[in-house]
């Protein structure tokens, strides 16, 4: 089905060749009839010629107002399809990259570190248990440090919205709270040790806003 705009340019062009074919007859007759009448007729002739020439630039305005009117709202639609077209390509993008984020997580070769994960999140309501083990063990502190480096890339991601926070919570919301829960205080205690004041900063911002 042709669009409304279509069709309404189409019938004004319609119309005002409708009403230059008529007015190209009317002045052709209107000359051929000032040739051959009477010299008393011949002003009203005059007035009745120029009335048609009055008449046609009147057309002309009326459809070069239409096509104006019809260029300006093919641009505000193309102007607005685009930026649709465009929102929906940019929400399409945050969504791909929240979702590869679990495919990372969950992929075979980060088994060891969930693993680790999994054991520290069992201890989280001792977080002083959980400091101790991590500062006395260095292999279980490696795997935890990878696992707080993953999630704080993804925070650092939906903080500075650069994936979908949305599909990013429901996939980590449970991780993030639990990790952080037990992991907190070593953390804290790491950052005086190494310097590193901003450590984990991102996760950290993350978990006070989705807890």
């Amino acid at each position: 089905m042709p669009e409304p705009g279509n069709v309404n340019a189409l019938f004004t062009v319609k119309l005002v060749l409708t009403f230059g074919v008529a007015a190209t007859i009317a002045v052709i007759a209107a000359t051929a009839g000032y040739i051959y009448v009477d010299d008393p007729y011949k002003n009203a002739m005059l007035f009745f010629v120029a009335s048609i020439a009055a008449a046609g630039q009147l057309g002309a305005s009326l459809y070069t107002a239409r096509i104006l009117q019809f260029t300006v709202d093919t641009q505000a639609k193309s102007a607005t399809d685009l930026a649709e077209k465009e929102a929906k390509i940019e929400k399409q993008l945050l969504e791909d990259a929240a979702a590869r984020y679990g495919a990372r997580w969950v992929d075979p070769a980060m088994y060891h570190m969930r693993k680790e994960c999994i054991g520290i999140i069992d201890k989280r309501n001792t977080p002083d248990q959980v400091k101790k083990i991590l500062q006395e063990n260095e292999n279980q502190a490696t795997n935890i440090r990878n696992a707080l480096n993953f999630l704080e890339d993804m925070a650092l991601s939906v903080n500075r919205g650069r994936c979908d926070e949305g599909i990013a919570r429901d996939l980590f919301c449970g991780i993030v709270l639990n990790i952080w829960h037990a992991t907190g205080p070593w953390v804290v205690a790491e950052r005086v040790r190494l310097g590193r004041t901003q450590a984990y900063v991102q996760l950290e911002n993350l978990f006070n806003r989705w807890r």
